[in-house]
């Protein structure tokens, strides 16, 4: 199965123009009726998962503009991401994060120089995005049809902002989010083996990550903290909350110890932390 490459130019745009993956808008801000979206040209495969980002190069005179994902049923002109039943998306201008026809509160405004991610997780049918490389949590789960018999699913992007303009990473340059640095894990070992996974950068690869992050696990010198963290960006989220608790209350005893001058089992808490 073909990956997305570029965009799908040949929807009869009246509002955007391509430059091989950059888009820009020309068409006005006021009205809802000049939003339109620009859909890849291929659907993304039913891997594990699959993540891609977009620059903003220019967010225009009101910054509308929304990154995500839709079907071939979600029309591409009078619409953003999310406005219908087979589409969602993470808006610049407020924040929020739109899935059929549902609105939230979600993350931060996004601007010119910024730079979203986008991840949909198949196997725990989550969504997620970072900001310049920054974690901003699940921003949807469970919210649409995501199954990987289900409906052929593309990245996309809403605009709806004068003079707006981003441009789309697939793998053709390094990604801002690194998932996790060599500093969040204090062996050698599996700094070389984390170090690995993180140079993935393909789609092929990123489908494959979470059966390598999943090895790292068995070794006994990882840390619940670094496992916590690992599960989270794998969508393990009840394996995660586990391991935060166990964390807490490993710190804790380690606090105990250390007041009863138990310096020797302090000390081997604290390292476990």
């Amino acid at each position: 199965m073909e990956s997305p490459a570029t965009w799908n130019v040949n929807s009869g745009y009246n509002h955007l123009k391509f430059n091989g993956l950059e888009v820009k808008y020309d068409g006005s801000s006021k009205n809802w009726f000049d939003s339109e979206i620009a859909r890849t040209d291929h659907p993304i495969p039913k891997c594990e998962l699959f993540y891609f980002e977009v620059y903003i190069n220019e967010k225009g005179e009101d910054g509308i503009i929304g990154i995500g994902f839709c079907t071939e049923k979600t029309l591409l002109k009078e619409t953003m991401p999310g406005w219908d039943n087979s589409s969602w998306s993470y808006r610049g201008d407020n924040g929020d994060a739109f899935c059929q026809l549902n609105r939230k509160p979600y993350g931060p405004p996004f601007t010119t120089g910024d730079t979203i991610g986008c991840c949909l997780n198949f196997r725990t049918n989550t969504v997620f995005y970072t900001k310049n490389g920054v974690h901003l949590g699940i921003a949807f789960k469970n919210d649409f049809t995501m199954e990987k018999d289900g409906p052929a699913i593309y990245p996309c992007v809403g605009l709806r902002s004068e003079g707006a303009s981003i441009e789309i990473n697939f793998d053709n340059q390094r990604f801002k989010y690194k998932t996790m640095t060599a500093y969040d894990i204090k062996d050698s070992k599996l700094q070389e083996e984390w170090n690995k996974a993180l140079d993935m950068y393909n789609f092929y690869s990123l489908c494959n990550q979470a059966d390598i992050l999943a090895k790292l696990f068995n070794d006994p010198t990882d840390s619940p903290t670094h496992r916590g963290k690992a599960y989270f960006i794998m969508g393990r989220f009840d394996d995660e909350e586990a391991l935060s608790k166990l964390n807490d209350e490993t710190r804790y005893r380690g606090e105990i110890s250390y007041m009863m001058e138990k310096y020797d089992e302090a000390l081997q808490d604290f390292g476990n932390c």
